[in-house]
């Protein structure tokens, strides 16, 4: 994406395409720079967007998950979810590289970033949302609980996303059983009977 919109603006600006085609020692493209102008650009997003709508906001919900890179490095997502000029929105805050997979460690990652945000006004946080894996949604142990020991007002709720991904992971459950189970006994229940098999022809025009 970010080496698209730089050959877009290359497009555009004369300049900027022959840097592109003579530098020889700096071109501003490699993925150390890229990276180091992501984190400016969301610094400065983070500082002048998103924390003075929250510090505006009545109330605050945090969103997180759990999740891999391309190469396969635990990361969490955290989201903010406000309201803002009467309509419901959600902020991406950051990428978390959390020290290990525990309740601890998530929690602590979670809180660091959300204290920064509210720990003068905690009574403006009043959801957390999470998948529903015990380390998480845990009342005693888990996430959900260690963040209420600071912030008294929030509530836990089952993420919506992931109550759809539980439907349908026991609904291919179910079509599985079905195609290798079911399925595999029609032929079967055809080709064991010459009286069936007649039907077939007539009915359906073939065999199985």
């Amino acid at each position: 994406m970010f080496r698209g919109l730089v050959d877009f603006s290359a497009e555009l600006n004369e300049s900027l395409r022959t840097h592109l085609d003579k530098a020889t020692v700096f071109k501003g493209t490699s993925k150390t720079i890229q990276n180091d102008l992501l984190d400016c650009m969301l610094q400065i997003f983070h500082e002048y967007n998103i924390s003075e709508e929250i510090k505006a906001a009545n109330f605050v919900a945090v969103i997180a998950d759990e999740t891999s890179d391309v190469p396969n490095i635990f990361q969490m997502l955290l989201i903010y979810r406000y309201i803002v000029s009467d309509k419901v929105v959600e902020r991406f805050w950051r990428f978390l590289n959390p020290s290990n997979h525990d309740a601890e460690s998530l929690s602590a990652c979670i809180l660091k970033e959300v204290n920064a945000q509210l720990r003068d006004t905690p009574h403006k946080l009043i959801s957390q949302s999470y998948n529903g894996a015990a380390v998480l949604s845990g009342k005693e142990r888990g996430v959900q609980r260690r963040v209420r020991q600071h912030y008294p007002e929030v509530f836990y709720v089952h993420c919506h996303a992931h109550q759809l991904n539980l439907v349908m992971s026991q609904i291919n459950r179910g079509v599985r059983i079905f195609f290798f189970s079911n399925l595999e006994g029609i032929s079967s229940f055809f080709s064991k009977s010459p009286q069936r098999t007649k039907v077939l022809d007539e009915v359906v025009g073939r065999r199985l």
